[in-house]
């Protein structure tokens, strides 16, 4: 979508313009946040109905969106706002055809596109540039979630050539809540650690190439010169002169001695082929007698790497410090890594993702869905815990009713503080909900005794007594 055509899509006066290579997500929480609705109210405005699973790579329910903002093109939105294009590269017409009907209407789309693709990274939480994000709110007023960020393929910006950073916004969660970009993402953790230009280089270039695959607009199959068996042939994996058999086990083998920082992200790149030299994701992709593979995230790396190969491109093999890296795991890799996690581990993530969740601003209570929301391995034990008592624990750990409206209470002090106005107890009481006036006095003496401001320390866990 061209910077002057990114507002096509505001027919209702009531939902922001949806700026060029914005996720459809983002727009959507821009729309909650400024019409002061919650996640629920949101839904019921946009669909129609309280509960919607609107994903941020593959959403479904488009055409009930497209049709309460105004657009008249809901398809445009899936194509220009959604990673649809990406993940739909290489399946023929009729299987892209499948895919836009089900994100159009309610069905369900993982199955049909990502059931098949169990090793390909999904990011745990949404990615941003810290450079970008600067440079939108200088350009269009506010930051918002950029669609090529979100690429599996996507770990460094290739505008400002810096690691992208996950934020706290997790991608898979059981409870909706549309979520900005804002200032605390800031100290998200790096998806790559410091690296020099040719480790650089090797992302930026594997970016761009995902990049290709997600901005083409045909409605035919788009046409990706040479094919992948093409290129092996011209780099020099023919098992023989005059004959156009791949030695896909000599691919492999240089592929694994050129890709030291790709394996250590994805473990799983280093099974390019079997002991026996078949069925590898590399022989995928190379086959002849066969229809080819349909990942896209697959085709992107090796497509990249051949490139690199044929241009001479240099691949450093040192090995670097990955202390405080976020990386993402492939659906396979995650349910394997959260059950080996032992009860001390386990322990010691709940006490740090509800510190984490204490720290927020607006407060937000730390209940075991919220929990949840925020780490999918918590999310796992929880639901292979037969014995009960990693229930039992994070049943215990969760936040109080009170110490939550404590919390809710000095913060709105503190607001109200800052800005030189006064809160009466019924304007406190109307904040909390389910509470008599005798307890929203008693609250905010606790809270009044032990003082308010923007160097007060949390009350974490605090009860009345």
């Amino acid at each position: 979508m061209s910077e002057t055509s990114h507002r096509a899509h505001a027919a209702s006066p009531f939902f922001p313009p949806i700026f060029a290579d914005e996720l459809l997500l983002s727009a959507v929480a821009r729309f909650s946040s400024l019409s002061r609705m919650d996640s629920y109210s949101t839904n019921e405005a946009l669909f129609g109905r309280r509960k919607v699973r609107f994903a941020y790579d593959l959403p479904i329910g488009v055409a009930s969106l497209a049709k309460a903002i105004g657009a008249s093109d809901p398809a445009q939105l899936i194509r220009e706002h959604t990673l649809y294009p990406f993940f739909v590269a290489l399946l023929e017409q009729r299987q892209r055809d499948e895919v836009l009907r089900a994100m159009l209407s309610d069905l369900k789309v993982h199955n049909k596109v990502l059931g098949r693709l169990s090793h390909v990274p999904r990011p745990e939480f949404l990615r941003f540039c810290p450079a970008c994000d600067l440079a939108n709110e200088a350009n269009a007023g506010m930051r918002y979630w950029q669609r090529r960020h979100q690429l599996p393929t996507s770990l460094v910006c290739v505008e400002h050539r810096i690691p992208l950073r996950a934020s706290s916004v997790t991608t898979s969660s059981g409870v909706q809540r549309y979520e900005l970009v804002s200032e605390p993402q800031v100290q998200g953790s790096p998806l790559l650690p410091e690296m020099g230009e040719p480790s650089l280089e090797r992302f930026l270039h594997l970016a761009s190439v995902g990049y290709d695959l997600l901005d083409w607009q045909g409605k035919a199959r788009p046409a990706f010169d040479p094919s992948l068996r093409t290129m092996v042939l011209e780099t020099g994996y023919r098992r023989s002169p005059g004959h156009d058999d791949i030695d896909n086990v000599r691919l492999a083998r240089e592929f694994r001695r050129d890709s030291a920082d790709l394996i250590r992200l994805w473990p799983w790149l280093a099974k390019a082929v079997n002991t026996a030299g078949h069925y590898g994701w590399v022989t995928m992709h190379t086959t002849r007698d066969a229809p080819p593979s349909r990942v896209t995230f697959t085709y992107a790396v090796l497509r990249s790497y051949l490139q690199l190969k044929k241009s001479s491109f240099f691949f450093p093999a040192e090995t670097r410090d990955w202390t405080g890296i976020h990386v993402d795991l492939s659906a396979v890799e995650r349910r394997r890594r959260m059950e080996s996690l032992t009860e001390k581990e386990l322990k010691k993530l709940v006490s740090t993702t509800i510190d984490q969740i204490l720290l927020e601003q607006p407060p937000v209570r730390a209940l075991p869905t919220e929990i949840f929301r925020r780490s999918p391995a918590i999310a796992h034990a929880w639901r292979i815990d037969l014995g009960g008592q990693f229930r039992s624990l994070l049943t215990d750990r969760a936040e109080s009713l009170d110490s939550f409206h404590l919390r809710v209470i000095r913060y709105a002090l503190t607001e109200a503080s800052r800005n030189d106005r006064t809160l009466s107890d019924s304007d406190l009481l109307h904040l909390l909900g389910k509470r008599t006036i005798d307890e929203v006095r008693k609250l905010r003496a606790v809270v009044e005794r032990d003082g308010f401001g923007t160097d007060k320390p949390s009350f974490g866990a605090r009860s009345l007594e």
